[in-house]
């Protein structure tokens, strides 16, 4: 079964996850690198709409915004951020 892209952005950020802001080149963002929030929910067009510690609604475009899943062993460093893109070493 292939599913689509926007089922895999939901499976990735469920309501409840915790991620950490890193960069958008939206010139009214007020959030800081390295702020944190919770994703409320994503949309059918694929943002994750995150409610920041700031009390921002600011969402996220996965692969446009970045922006990272903070889990307790990661404690806010880099799991996976919202770009999609994959490094590989020769």
């Amino acid at each position: 079964m292939n599913r689509g892209p926007v089922a895999q952005i939901r499976e990735q950020y469920k309501p409840g996850t915790k991620v950490r802001f890193v960069f958008t080149d939206d010139p009214y963002c007020t959030l800081r690198a390295g702020e944190q929030g919770t994703v409320e929910s994503v949309d059918d067009m694929g943002t994750v709409h995150i409610r920041w510690q700031s009390g921002s609604g600011l969402g996220m475009i996965p692969g446009t915004d970045e922006f990272d899943i903070v889990t307790d062993e990661t404690d806010g460093t880099d799991e996976t951020d919202g770009t999609d893109e994959t490094t590989t070493e020769d």
